[in-house]
């Protein structure tokens, strides 16, 4: 891989992260409230800054994984972005337990344009990818579909899209890995704080951090 698309790789992460950021603070705060000043306020605290350097760090430790696990150019910068479009989202997520349309649209605005890539640049037949990309839709938004009608309130339909996009990324055995930590980590964390009794059994918790973490632990492992 040589630095030039190494160098392309940081400058995505630093624009991604920070266009995260200006969209998190401007969904907090009422539209007047929003100006240059307090923005460069925000962006610059102490909080932000680490918040950035971890995310930007872990993107492209991410991105090098991929990379060592022998994976095309295409799909370590898929892992990349894919990363920092769900950042926002379990951060979204763990403060107000929703997911926002325009963030999954975005997931299926990047899904759309890597089918494109792939198809005329990779060469891959526009059959192949979608047939992986339906069985892992099909996968995920399956099984948090049936969540959500069977349980009621447990589970929103911003983890079946959620759960839906990464199923189109990643085909039915990226997210079956994806899935399967995510679950174990949301039972471990969930009989913790039932234990501390910091939560009883009708409590619900955000799926989309965990699905970060699962996410992140997929792909360490090479998936």
């Amino acid at each position: 891989m040589n630095w030039i698309l190494r160098l392309a790789a940081i400058i995505i992460s630093i624009c991604l992260t920070c266009i995260s950021h200006i969209y998190i603070y401007r969904r907090g705060v009422e539209k007047e409230d929003v100006t240059v000043r307090k923005l460069k306020t925000y962006l610059f605290s102490p909080k932000i800054i680490v918040t950035s350097i971890i995310c930007i760090f872990l993107s492209i430790l991410l991105f090098y994984m991929s990379d060592y696990y022998g994976h095309t150019i295409m799909e370590s910068y898929k892992c990349l972005i894919v990363f920092l479009w769900m950042v926002p989202i379990a951060l979204i997520d763990k403060k107000e337990q929703a997911i926002p349309n325009i963030l999954s649209l975005f997931g299926l605005g990047f899904w759309s344009c890597l089918l494109l890539l792939e198809w005329q640049i990779a060469k891959v037949p526009l059959k192949t990818s979608l047939l992986f990309s339906l069985f892992g839709m099909l996968l995920g938004g399956g099984v948090f579909l049936i969540c959500a009608l069977i349980l009621k309130g447990s589970v929103g339909m911003g983890d079946v899209k959620l759960f839906s996009l990464l199923g189109m990324f990643y085909g039915f055995t990226g997210l079956f890995s994806i899935l399967f930590v995510s679950l174990i980590l949301l039972g471990i964390v969930s009989i913790f704080l039932l234990i501390v009794k910091k939560a009883d059994k009708k409590s619900v918790l955000p799926m989309a951090p965990f699905a970060l973490i699962g996410f992140i632990i997929s792909i360490m492992l090479g998936v």
